[in-house]
């Protein structure tokens, strides 16, 4: 239903700026995710937590292929800021330091960092084939959540400072080595099938370029994903070669009118000298 009314909606709007970098859609699209996701915040606030309300919204848009590209436009360096400053103003002043720099602290949190946190997630991977460690790391989440819930739980007194020590250790192992062996095991992964696959497009290149296109286009994508740690942008790319198309017959036809200009000109010059 709802992406039945988004369409109704772009209906009724005229897209009145086609050709800018956020045109009129752009716009009325980022108004709709706005409310959309304060309402459902809000209504889902009222039920248990706001966090329902966010998972919602963003579903509500995923049949949308621009959403993701208007989002991130949007709000990509507000959400880092504020990410910042969140992150700074609850956990950094809730970390009891004296309990956390503690040994006891240390050795628990490693303990369970390296095996509930990570281990448990990472060995789920060597059963899927060659992509195993990819997805064995890609499952270890890097515990942004895990740490709101940790601080919403000391707060509720459910537990003592020793023991939130303890979780801020182990979810620091998931915050700094998931990223960081996710992205180099996937560039290893995606270095190796580019390797195979330009092998296999030599071979095959006389009895089918095509297909040779379409792998070399699919590497080009799934290599920037594994370079810039974030899912493709993939409206916003064909925004911009949309974009390159349009400049690049505008030039052509000015090449034309150029070579018809000089083509009017020389047959001026050609009927004034049988004229003189």
């Amino acid at each position: 239903l709802w992406p039945a009314i988004i369409v109704w909606i772009f209906k009724k709007i005229p897209e009145t700026r086609p050709d800018d970098n956020v045109t009129r859609h752009d716009e009325v699209m980022w108004l709709l995710m706005f409310f959309v996701l304060v309402a459902y915040a809000e209504i889902t606030h009222l039920c248990g937590t706001h966090l329902w309300g966010c998972f919602i919204a963003g579903m509500s848009f995923a049949v949308r292929e621009e959403a993701h590209h208007v989002w991130v436009r949007q709000v990509k360096r507000v959400t880092r800021w504020f990410l910042r400053i969140f992150f700074a103003a609850t956990l950094a002043w809730a970390i009891p330091v004296k309990q956390l720099f503690s040994l006891e602290a240390f050795w628990k949190g490693s303990i369970m960092g390296i095996g509930p946190c990570i281990l448990t997630k990472v060995l789920c991977g060597p059963f899927m084939g060659k992509e195993r460690w990819v997805i064995g790391w890609a499952m270890v989440g890097r515990a942004e959540f895990a740490y709101f819930i940790a601080i919403m739980a000391k707060s509720l007194t459910m537990m003592d400072d020793s023991l939130f020590a303890i979780l801020v250790w182990s979810l620091l192992y998931a915050t700094i080595l998931a990223p960081l062996i996710f992205r180099r095991v996937l560039m290893r992964y995606q270095a190796a099938e580019k390797g195979s696959q330009a092998k296999e497009q030599d071979a095959v290149a006389d009895d089918d370029v095509i297909r040779g296109r379409n792998s070399s286009a699919s590497n080009g994508s799934t290599l920037n994903r594994a370079q810039t740690g974030a899912f493709p942008d993939t409206y916003g790319r064909k925004r911009e070669t949309e974009r390159v198309e349009k400049l690049q017959s505008a030039e052509s036809v000015l090449t034309e009118l150029e070579l018809a200009e000089e083509e009017v000109v020389r047959l001026r010059k050609l009927v004034a000298e049988k004229a003189g």
